[in-house]
């Protein structure tokens, strides 16, 4: 989700002595819609690879499964561990840079904000409002705040918060999250 990738899925693979090296036994794809978050597209992979692991087995009960297939090497990478350092949020970046950041850190270890005024939160849903638009002010701004969304200027375009959580406390709509948390533009 955060490297924009557009698709993801799914593969029944051989163990090999190398890290996901082995034979393929079976592939499917999942387009990455843009609502999707770490945990809906957990969800969707884990019903997908339960049903292939399924359709496979009866495969080999019934002769019927296909030859594996080498893996080919172009195309291959490895991702690594996410750190809680990357879960601060760099305003210098673009808004839709940003907004994938807050759906792939969804539901761990979530995305924290840290304003000019160094009050800092998580923020776990957000919008881009312009992705072309160029700030005259510095990146990280507030530009607007009301109960539906505080937006704020990134390195190129406008994000738009709308749901937010405090530290200690629980995910909030804006409009919730602004009740007790007072933010101005």
């Amino acid at each position: 989700i955060e490297a924009g990738d557009s698709q993801t899925g799914i593969t029944l693979m051989q163990m090999d002595e190398g890290l996901d090296t082995g034979d393929m036994f079976a592939v499917e794809s999942l387009a990455i819609e843009s609502n999707h978050t770490t945990a809906t597209l957990h969800d969707a992979l884990a019903e997908m690879g339960a049903r292939m692991v399924v359709d496979y087995l009866m495969q080999l009960k019934n002769n019927t499964s296909p030859q594996p297939t080498p893996q080919p090497e172009l195309g291959v990478t490895y991702a690594q561990k996410i750190h809680k350092e990357a879960s601060y949020l760099a305003w210098t970046k673009t808004a839709a840079e940003i907004e994938r950041q807050i759906r792939a850190f969804d539901p761990a270890p979530g995305a924290v904000a840290k304003m000019p005024d160094a009050t800092t939160f998580k923020i776990w849903a957000a919008q881009v409002l312009n992705e072309d638009a160029r700030q005259d002010v510095e990146a990280g701004t507030l530009l607007h705040v009301d109960k539906n969304g505080i937006d704020v200027a990134c390195g190129q375009g406008v994000l738009r918060i709308t749901e937010a959580q405090r530290a200690g406390g629980k995910r909030l709509s804006v409009a919730q999250f602004l009740d007790g948390f007072h933010l101005t533009a």
